[in-house]
């Protein structure tokens, strides 16, 4: 394992992937954390010529393609339906004067190739 990395924006996540790589012989897997943090994975591992699993967080149209064409094995989802509904939900509780869960779990869920175009999945997935 490595130290973490953070790189908010695709650019310096290329980047800082590129260099991780670059340096680390035996490295075999990455994950990006975000939608720019993965996406700058896949930039910066097709920039070695490295074939390294990459999962990510989140959608993207990036992410989106990255998976279709295979070069990032696949990816955690929010539900933004959910998320909505929920925040609206506890809102309008709070509003009453109800007392709030510390916690709302709006879900998740993954996504690879095999079930990228599934009702189920699509719902969740943003360009």
């Amino acid at each position: 394992l490595l130290d973490e990395q953070i790189a908010g924006e695709v650019t310096k996540a290329a980047d800082t992937s590129k260099a991780i790589i670059q340096a680390n012989d035996d490295i075999v897997g990455m994950y990006g954390s975000n939608e720019a943090a993965a996406s700058g994975i896949v930039q910066g591992a097709e920039e070695t010529g490295k074939d390294v699993t990459i999962v990510g967080f989140d959608s993207g149209k990036t992410q989106i393609d990255a998976i279709k064409s295979g070069k990032e094995a696949g990816a955690v989802t929010q539900s933004p339906v959910k998320i909505g509904y929920y925040t609206v939900k506890a809102a309008v509780a709070a509003l009453n004067g109800a007392e709030l869960p510390t916690v709302i779990d709006s879900g998740f869920a993954w996504y690879d190739k095999s079930n990228i175009d599934t009702d189920a999945i699509k719902a969740n997935l943003y360009e």
